[in-house]
């Protein structure tokens, strides 16, 4: 069907043509480092095909049979350089006042790191206590009967006062949730009957 807009560029459908991207020079190629040139006055016209130019290529040949070629002193501007002399030869050198890098490969460099240097701890070694001399060992004879060091009756007291304090503390305190436990199973019974006396009412 006829298309909703018009063609930017001023053309027809119909003189649009399917282009290999392989051969568009606005393509990338090899390396993503390398630098890409773009030809200048590279446009989507060259998208466009030119209805004229197979009238064009015959009336060319058709001029070319009828007269000579002409060949171009100097094509497309290219001035090449002189001939060398003779026994000398040209060589190629960089004119450029500004460095290039001629290659595609990006600037590589080696950096490390490293820690400030220590020296392992030595491990501590074990203690091994010195054995004192007999001659200054000493010792505590405690004869049979001798109440003057530890007198048990005496010892004894506080903790066995503990002992019975905490025992009678414990004992009491059960018998307490014991009689809290049967009254509150006595008000819970009394409150069933209750219940179970109105049902039957209101039966």
């Amino acid at each position: 069907g006829k298309p909703k807009f018009k063609d930017p560029y001023g053309r027809n459908i119909e003189e649009y043509f399917p282009q290999n991207i392989m051969h568009d020079r606005r393509i990338a190629r090899g390396n993503t480092y390398a630098a890409m040139v773009i030809p200048a006055g590279t446009n989507p016209e060259t998208m466009v095909m030119d209805k004229s130019y197979p009238n064009k290529r015959k009336s060319q040949q058709r001029s070319s049979i009828a007269t000579p070629k002409q060949k171009s002193i100097y094509p497309n501007r290219d001035i090449p350089t002189p001939e060398p002399l003779p026994g000398r030869e040209h060589r190629e050198f960089q004119t450029s006042p500004y460095k290039e890098i001629l290659t595609d490969k990006p600037p590589e460099r080696e950096q490390g790191i490293a820690t400030e240097f220590y020296l392992d701890r030595p491990p501590v070694p074990l203690f091994q206590p010195k054995m004192p001399a007999k001659e200054n060992c000493k010792s505590t004879q405690i004869f049979e009967g001798d109440y003057e060091l530890f007198n048990f009756n005496e010892e004894v007291e506080p903790m066995l006062n503990v002992m019975v304090t905490k025992t009678l503390e414990q004992a009491r305190m059960e018998v307490l949730e014991e009689t809290e436990l049967a009254i509150i199973n006595q008000q819970k019974k009394e409150y069933e009957e209750i219940v179970n006396a109105e049902l039957v009412m209101a039966q």
